[in-house]
Parts: C-alpha cells; sequence; structure tokens
C-alpha cells in the first residue's frame, strides 16, 4: 500500500513542478525565474523521481 502511495504522490508532485511551477517561473522577467524553472526540469523533478524508484526497489527487496 506505501508503494502506490508514494507512485501517486510522486506522479502529483512531478505533475505539479511541471505543469504549475516551471511555467510560472518561465513567464517570470526576471532571467532568476527562468534559471529557477531550468533548475527545477532540469535537476528536481530527476532527483524525486529517481529517489521514488531507489526507495520502490528498496521496499520490494523486503
Amino acid at each position: 500500500m506505501k508503494i502506490y502511495f508514494l507512485i501517486v504522490c510522486t506522479a502529483l508532485l512531478n505533475i505539479f513542478l511541471l505543469c504549475f511551477l516551471t511555467p510560472t517561473l518561465f513567464s517570470a522577467k526576471s532571467d532568476f525565474g527562468v534559471l529557477g524553472a531550468l533548475i527545477v526540469v532540469f535537476f528536481i523533478v530527476p532527483v524525486v523521481t529517481i529517489d521514488c524508484f531507489k526507495q520502490i526497489k528498496k521496499w520490494s527487496v523486503r
């Protein structure tokens, strides 16, 4: 059950980051907003997803 909860939470977090936060940062008038959006897309989303897969693998082994 906790694996499904982790998958759903990770999917919702990634959807929020990619569909709501990133476009908001890209539409900012400053360079820091664009830099923040790129950091979200290329670093935060993959790290969250990889950590989710590592946790699922760890829980599946037990």
